[in-house]
């Protein structure tokens, strides 16, 4: 892992696996899809915050599904809704996952599949 400045960041290619960052504090897992309005801007995938708003085919509002979810039902993770950034915080900092830590991740996933 590293810790890399706006510049770096944006300038890195569509499928770096990322976190933000703060001095001494990272959050969230997102995966940095095309980059829009001059370098400004991107879009990205959530990997943790992601339930499926179109579950049984019924378009469901964020906190609607978590309210469910509060009440004991399974909703299943979209991994693939695309959002857009739009922070324009150009003095940010990201942690970028290396090759090496995205293959040691995915070996842990691998290990807590229990079919």
């Amino acid at each position: 892992m590293k810790i890399v400045d706006y510049n770096t960041f944006i300038s890195m290619p569509k499928g770096t696996l990322y976190s933000n960052y703060a001095p001494c504090y990272m959050s969230g897992l997102k995966v940095k899809d095309d980059t829009i309005n001059e370098g400004k801007d991107w879009f990205y995938y959530d990997m943790l915050d992601n339930p499926d708003q179109h579950y049984k085919d019924e378009y469901l509002q964020y906190f609607d599904i978590i309210a469910k979810m509060e009440h004991g039902e399974s909703i299943p993770a979209d991994f693939y809704i695309l959002e857009r950034d739009g922070m324009f915080d150009y003095e940010r900092c990201f942690v970028i996952y290396e090759h090496k830590d995205i293959k040691e991740f995915i070996e842990k996933l691998k290990e807590l599949i229990h079919e």
